[in-house]
């Protein structure tokens, strides 16, 4: 006889008996982390691009400033303030020379005329009394004008015809060989008083 089969009690499921797995429920969680993973390092890879490119971009555009440092052996000097310039001295002409002017004693003009000539003969050379005045007739004074300018001249103490002498016969002596009494006889040739021509002679070493 053959027990009946019995249901077992409410709520207590059967130990002989495994219910199978429901159809069609996978995990999905696997999936989840794999996308969540991928985008992490999507951001990481680009991330560092970008900040990359942003060190690049500040490394162009800021340029590296080195500290100047001054070459070896070449230590800056103070400047020098430039002295200050001269002061400019007012410039004068100088006064031009003026020639001995005859005094005032109611000379004519030609007879002015005739001491200026007389005084820059003189100047030149030596010239005997007469000589002198032979050279103002020569000039074309007159006789009188060339007497008046001689005797001007003297009386002022403008001539000494001793000196004179002596230059002249300097100058003889220059151009040419004479004897002592050679020489004296050309003074006195020259218009020398023998007095005045012996003085010239002995100047010049006779």
């Amino acid at each position: 006889m053959t027990e009946p089969h019995q249901q077992p009690a409410y709520g207590y499921a059967d130990p002989q008996q495994t219910p199978p797995p429901a159809k069609g429920k996978r995990k999905k969680w696997p999936w989840v982390v794999g996308i969540i993973a991928a985008f992490i390092l999507l951001a990481a890879i680009f991330g560092g691009e970008e900040d990359q490119d942003t060190q690049n971009a500040a490394g162009v555009g800021e340029p590296v400033v080195e500290d100047a440092q001054p070459a070896p052996g070449t230590a800056s000097e103070p400047a020098l303030e430039p002295a200050p310039a001269p002061a400019e001295q007012p410039v004068v002409d100088p006064a031009p020379a003026q020639q001995a002017e005859p005094e005032n004693t109611g000379a004519t003009r030609a007879q002015q005329n005739a001491i200026r000539s007389a005084q820059s003969y003189l100047a030149y050379t030596g010239f005997s009394r007469t000589g002198l005045i032979d050279q103002l007739l020569y000039e074309d004074y007159s006789a009188e004008d060339a007497e008046f300018a001689v005797s001007h001249l003297e009386r002022n103490d403008k001539v000494d015809w001793n000196a004179e002498a002596a230059e002249s016969a300097e100058s003889y002596l220059a151009y040419t060989s004479f004897s002592r009494q050679g020489l004296i006889d050309q003074l006195i040739y020259e218009g020398f008083t023998p007095s005045q021509a012996e003085y010239g002679v002995t100047a010049v070493g006779y």
